[in-house]
């Protein structure tokens, strides 16, 4: 959303946070995500041919560290994410994990889907029964 105009912004250049921060999302009923977790992303906005077939659009490989979670207006939660283990800041990304699928407004072929995480690995390890 873009400012405001004001005396000291006259032109209302910028844009002010809509989303409302969330602390957590809970995956599962026993797992809750959070800032700072290593996921992994699949499924995610995808394009369909004229024969039918689907083609992913925007392939998330490798893992990704969440840096912050939001709900946007409408009821969405969504994802900040960034890549993990690269060097530099290569890619971040805002990316969708709950809603329904929207067809673009740009292009009737092109379907967004939210896409799907799960943990990197597991918080604690497995134990063994004792026999």
């Amino acid at each position: 959303m873009t400012d405001k105009k004001t005396k000291g912004n006259p032109h209302g250049w910028g844009s002010s946070e809509t989303r409302k921060s969330l602390s957590h999302y809970q995956l599962s009923p026993r797992i809750q995500i959070v800032a700072g977790d290593i996921i992994k992303v699949s499924k995610g906005t995808y394009y369909t041919k004229s024969d039918g077939s689907k083609i992913r659009i925007a392939k998330k490989r490798g893992k990704w560290v969440v840096r912050a979670i939001f709900e946007n207006k409408d009821g969405d939660i969504e994802l900040d994410i960034s890549q993990h283990g690269a060097v530099l800041l290569t890619e971040n990304a805002t990316i969708r994990v709950t809603g329904k699928d929207l067809p673009s407004n740009i292009m009737k072929q092109i379907t967004r889907t939210p896409h799907k995480v799960k943990l990197a690995t597991p918080r604690f390890k497995r134990k063994r029964k004792a026999v």
